[in-house]
């Protein structure tokens, strides 16, 4: 998941945010699954948009154009995700496991400290962008 603060604290919950009113923007790819796609419908309406291309969708999030790109499956290789990770932290964003998000929220009910992709570790039997193959 790719995100760049938007005035708001980039910590918050989807929940959280919701119930304050705001709508989340996003941008994911047309072959992303079909309940990722449902669940970003629901939260984010006429502001879930579809491209093609990991870099521009990035872009997209680097530029404020979305504020997240959600990718659910690690088919997007690191040399895809690390500049705009840099280039996002320095905006007060990032990129986080999505994985990992979900096994925090249900493991310890929050998200207190975002666990950022990191680049200099394996993930076992991941592809694409968690894997240090590539």
């Amino acid at each position: 998941v790719l995100f760049r603060s938007r005035g708001c604290h980039p910590h918050k919950d989807i929940c959280e945010m919701e119930s304050e009113s705001l709508r989340f923007s996003a941008v994911t790819s047309t072959g992303e699954r079909e309940d990722i796609r449902k669940a970003l419908s629901d939260i984010c309406g006429e502001n879930l948009h579809f491209a093609a291309g990991a870099g521009y969708k990035s872009l997209c999030v680097v530029q404020g154009l979305v504020d997240v790109y959600i990718f659910s499956e690690d088919t997007t290789f690191k040399w895809d995700s690390c500049a705009p990770h840099a280039i996002l932290m320095s905006l007060g964003g990032g990129i986080v496991d999505w994985k990992e998000c979900l096994a925090r929220i249900t493991r310890d009910k929050n998200l207190n400290d975002l666990p950022h992709l990191l680049y200099n570790e394996e993930v076992e039997g991941a592809t694409g962008c968690r894997s240090e193959e590539h």
